[in-house]
């Protein structure tokens, strides 16, 4: 894994994911100004700071416009929708591919995205 420089702005922890052969490392990032409940795992493909701002910002342009409507049983589908958001973000980003400023409510830095996004959620 790549060294990383520490962000202030980004909550960082270390965890270990047990597996039949053992258990393996695993990275959890997720911005302070995002719910401490809602962190993005960083699949370690050797990706750093970038790869996780990308693959949020990528994530939250694919899933922003889904409303929570308080119907259980579509829960399960939206929080599938999300996950596989997040995959997508993050292989659009190895593959270089991004959404930019001004597409859709995507705002220059990651952290100003997730504010947009969070303007969204209150209205």
């Amino acid at each position: 894994m790549r060294s990383m420089r520490p962000d202030p702005a980004i909550r960082v922890r270390r965890l270990r994911i047990p597996t039949a052969q053992g258990s393996i490392p695993a990275l959890v990032l997720s911005p302070k100004a995002a719910p401490e409940n809602a962190p993005g795992l960083l699949w370690l493909h050797g990706g750093g700071y970038d790869a996780v701002v990308h693959t949020i910002v990528n994530a939250l342009a694919i899933t922003s416009g889904m409303v929570c409507d308080g119907a259980k049983a579509s829960c399960a589908a939206k929080i599938s929708a999300a996950v596989d958001a997040g995959i997508l973000g993050f292989e659009m980003y190895r593959n270089g591919q991004q959404f930019y400023d001004g597409d859709g409510l995507v705002r220059k830095g990651v952290e100003n995205t997730i504010r947009n996004i969070s303007r969204l959620g209150r209205i």
